[in-house]
C-alpha cells in the first residue's frame, strides 16, 4: 500500500502517516525503504491526549507519531501562526490596521563572537544607551529600524534600558507571516474528536477515537516548498469516520481554497452490540458518508451565520458534495 502511495504522489506530494508505539520502528523502517531515508522530513511527537485512563499502572501514554515523508526532498516548509505562536503577537501600535499586532525580541545579544562592529551606542529620549556585550544587528540597520519605529524602548526599575525589535504579524504587503512547525504537537486531542463526531450525530457515541479534523486542517495548511497551494488532492487510505473529508471542507470554507478529497475505506462490519448498528450504520463506510453529509450541513450553517450579508454570493462555491464509488 505505501508502495501504491508513492507512486500515486505528486513529485512534491508528501504523505503523513499516523502510527503509535507498538508500529513506530517497524513503520519508519519500511518508509525508509520505499521513499528513501533522505526524503524523510520528520516524525512528529502528536500528544493526542490529556489525563490518564482509568487503568494506568506505569507512565500515561499521552502522545502518538506522525511520520512525514517527502516523495522527493523538500526545499522549504513553514505553517501559520497558531496557539501559544499566535498568542505572542499581542501589541498594537500606529501600524496596527495594515501590519496587525506585533512581538518583540531582545537586540542585545551574549551568545555571538566578538564583532566590534556590533558595540555601538544608540539614542533614545537623548540618553545614551550601550549593550551590555553587543547588538545582533548592525548600526545602519538599527538606525534604521529606530527610525521607522520597529525597535521598543522599555524603561527598567535599574534606570536601565530594555531594547527590543518589532516583529508583525503581517508583512509590508498585508499577509500573515508564517512560522517553522515544530516537531512537538500539543493537541488537539483525541477527545476533541470524539465530542466533533458526537456532535455531528447528536449526542451518540457513532464511533470512538476519532483523529480531530482539526489536526489534519493543520497538516494540509503546512506550504510545501514555498507553493500556498490550495488546490490539490488529499488521498486518505484508511479513512474511518471521513475525519479527513471533514477538515478538507472546512479549510476550503475558510479560505477558499479548491482542495479535493479521496477517501478509501473497506466496509468493515460495525459489531452488532456498538451504537453505530443500533443506528442503523452497518458499516464503517456508511458512518463515513453519513459524516461527510453532516459536516458538509454544519460547514454551511456556520458560514450562514458568519456572513449572513454574503451568503447567497458564497453558497455556491462552498464544495459539499461528494461521489461514493464501490
Amino acid at each position: 500500500r505505501l508502495k501504491v502511495a508513492k507512486d500515486l504522489l505528486t513529485e512534491d506530494g508528501v504523505i503523513f502517516i499516523s502510527i503509535d508505539d507498538n508500529e513506530v520502528e517497524n513503520a519508519l523502517q519500511i518508509c525508509d525503504e520505499i521513499f528513501g531515508k533522505s526524503n524523510r522530513i520528520e516524525t512528529i511527537i502528536w500528544k493526542n491526549k490529556y489525563g490518564a485512563g482509568a487503568f494506568t499502572v506505569g507512565f500515561i501514554s499521552a502522545h502518538e507519531y506522525i511520520l512525514c515523508y517527502g516523495k522527493n526532498p523538500i526545499t522549504n516548509i513553514t505553517c501559520e501562526f497558531e496557539g501559544q505562536e499566535r498568542d505572542k503577537y499581542n501589541k498594537k501600535d500606529e501600524k496596527f490596521s495594515s501590519r496587525g499586532p506585533y512581538r518583540t525580541q531582545p537586540l542585545m545579544t551574549n551568545s555571538l563572537g566578538d564583532r566590534p562592529n556590533l558595540k555601538y551606542s544608540i539614542f533614545h529620549n537623548n540618553i545614551e544607551i550601550k549593550p551590555k556585550k553587543q547588538w545582533v544587528w548592525s548600526k545602519k540597520r538599527m538606525e534604521d529600524a529606530i527610525e521607522n519605529n520597529d525597535v521598543e524602548f522599555t524603561l527598567l526599575k535599574d534606570g536601565s534600558y530594555s531594547v527590543r525589535s518589532k516583529s508583525y504579524l503581517k508583512d509590508e504587503q498585508g499577509k500573515i507571516r508564517r512560522g517553522k512547525p515544530v516537531s512537538v504537537l500539543n493537541g488537539p486531542f483525541t477527545q476533541d474528536g470524539t465530542n466533533e463526531m458526537r456532535t455531528l450525530f447528536n449526542g451518540k457515541n457513532i464511533f470512538e477515537f476519532t483523529k480531530p479534523s482539526r489536526l489534519i486542517q493543520y497538516l494540509i495548511k503546512l506550504d510545501i516548498n514555498n507553493t500556498l497551494d490550495t488546490n490539490f488532492i488529499i488521498l486518505d487510505f484508511f479513512s474511518g469516520s471521513a475525519t479527513t473529508a471533514h477538515a478538507v471542507m472546512q479549510q476550503n470554507a475558510e479560505d477558499g481554497g479548491h482542495r479535493k478529497f479521496i477517501m478509501v475505506q473497506l466496509p468493515e462490519p460495525t459489531d452488532v452490540k456498538s451504537e453505530a448498528y443500533k443506528a442503523g450504520y452497518k458499516n464503517i463506510c456508511e458512518i463515513g458518508k453519513e459524516r461527510i453529509r453532516r459536516a458538509g450541513q454544519k460547514i454551511v450553517e456556520e458560514q450562514k451565520q458568519k456572513q449572513p450579508d454574503l451568503f447567497e454570493d458564497k453558497k455556491d462555491s462552498l464544495d459539499i458534495g461528494f461521489r461514493v464509488l464501490k
